[in-house]
């Protein structure tokens, strides 16, 4: 409780805070002050520009922009613009190559080791991963750090092929249930703007936030998306069989 009234002195009376807590400096609340569509969409941008393009940015923000302009509510663009990018930006191999190839990725293993690090890292893709034959769940095998960080690196340059004939992940089950899950999403969006109605925002909103339940990787994401289905098909039938207005 403390806590809290030391938080809503903040806000009203900064100097007060400040001298109860001893700090010489003063307490910085922007950053931590609640997130604007603009913010939100302006950052996801930003990181699907690194993550693949910015033709791949653009396609994202111009969604947000077509369906502002049609009149959906913030709070249903707001669930457009985090689900959208969850889909979009995909943690895939392609991605993994680029984080580990950022230069803070080292920076930051220096500025917390010392002397000469002997990294691993384990792969579940092939030729070192795999599935056990005797028990059929995935398995990963160990890559010597310097042999991983150099084909991360090689990956990371030849990232614009994703998503193309040449990338050799595409037929991964992983990227053929991230591009079902991006097409149902599409879908969704367009299956929300032709039953909009105002008595109808809190379960379409919630048809348009389900990507946030969409967690984790391989077998882990399958079944979170297994389960989203489930409740997309059950909202699906919902938002189809409600009265538009209220009796």
């Amino acid at each position: 409780m403390q806590a809290f009234d030391l938080g809503r002195l903040a806000m009203a009376d900064p100097a007060a805070a400040r001298a109860l807590t001893g700090r010489d400096q003063p307490v910085e609340l922007t950053a931590h002050r609640t997130a604007t569509l603009d913010d939100v969409i302006a950052l996801r941008v930003d990181t699907l520009t690194a993550y693949k393009d910015a033709a791949f940015a653009r396609a994202y923000s111009a969604r947000l922009d077509d369906l502002r302009a049609k009149g959906l509510p913030e709070p249903a663009l707001m669930a457009v613009a985090r689900g959208l990018f969850k889909l979009m930006a995909v943690k895939d191999e392609w991605e993994v190559a680029r984080l580990y190839s950022k230069p803070s990725f080292r920076k930051s293993l220096t500025d917390t080791f010392d002397g000469d690090m002997d990294l691993t890292f384990y792969f579940g893709a092939w030729p070192y991963g795999g599935t056990d034959p005797q028990t059929g769940k995935p398995v990963k095998g160990a890559v010597k750090g310097k042999t991983a960080l150099r084909f991360f690196g090689l990956l990371n340059r030849l990232r614009s092929l994703r998503g193309t004939f040449l990338d050799p992940f595409r037929n991964s089950a992983e990227a053929k249930l991230a591009r079902r899950l991006i097409a149902d999403y599409q879908a969704d969006i367009d299956f929300a703007l032709a039953h909009w109605a105002d008595t109808k925002t809190a379960t379409l909103t919630e048809l348009l936030d389900l990507p946030e339940h969409i967690r984790g990787y391989g077998h882990v994401r399958e079944r979170h998306a297994e389960q989203v289905a489930h409740r997309r098909a059950a909202l699906r039938s919902q938002i189809q069989t409600e009265p538009a207005e209220a009796a």
